[in-house]
């Protein structure tokens, strides 16, 4: 006689669900795998663009602020009044025609009055220079930034001399007055003398009248 044995169909099943169920969370799984890999490479992809718009908004920046500042050196340079630009009291740029007033003027060097400049009057400054020439000069300080100051050297040297020559033109006016004055009253007093003279001088007047012009005369 042959036995049959049956196996255990239960547990047979039982494996095969849980193989089943554990198919679908892998798939599962693989679909939230491959949805955070597409969400993660869009936005990946979203940075990738903004910032390659931030670096060419802060190169286009970068060109205008160089161009500025290109622009803004050659109108400094253009000025004909001196320019200098200091940070913290230290030099980082001045024009030509300032280091004419001052030619120790040097980057990275604190800013300091001359020691040729002569104190004159009202802030203003007498700078000697080549043959025996002088320049009058009038600094002006402005704020920029709470750090950074403009110092401006006006050259006011014919203003100056204008002054000057109106001054010495006035007090000539006035000497020539009080010469004319003078010279009227001088000439007034001899006017009437010669007149007196004159008389005394005539042989028609008498010795009475004569002895009168002569006392005046005496006067």
């Amino acid at each position: 006689a042959y036995e049959i044995t049956y196996g255990d169909w239960s547990s047979d099943v039982c494996s095969s669900d849980l193989l089943r169920d554990a198919f679908f969370y892998f798939v599962e799984a693989t679909k939230e795998l491959e949805e955070s890999q597409r969400s993660l490479s869009s936005e990946i992809y979203r940075l990738s663009e903004d910032l390659a718009r931030t670096n060419a908004d802060l190169k286009i920046q970068m060109e205008a602020k160089t161009r500025l500042a290109h622009e803004l050196s050659a109108l400094i340079s253009a000025l004909p009044t001196g320019v200098v630009l200091t940070q913290q009291g230290v030099i980082y740029a001045f024009n030509t025609i300032s280091q004419a007033y001052a030619p120790d003027l040097s980057v990275n060097n604190k800013w300091v009055l001359p020691a040729h400049w002569a104190t004159a009057e009202d802030g203003h400054y007498r700078c000697d220079v080549a043959g025996g020439k002088f320049r009058m000069l009038r600094p002006e300080t402005h704020e920029l930034e709470p750090d950074k100051q403009m110092i401006l050297i006006h050259d006011v040297t014919a203003t100056y001399q204008s002054q000057e020559e109106r001054a010495r033109e006035a007090k000539l006016a006035s000497m020539g007055k009080m010469t004319a004055e003078v010279a009227h009253q001088l000439r007034t007093p001899l006017a009437t003398a010669t007149i007196y003279a004159g008389h005394l001088a005539k042989d028609i007047i008498s010795d009475e009248r004569r002895v009168t012009f002569a006392k005046l005369l005496g006067n």
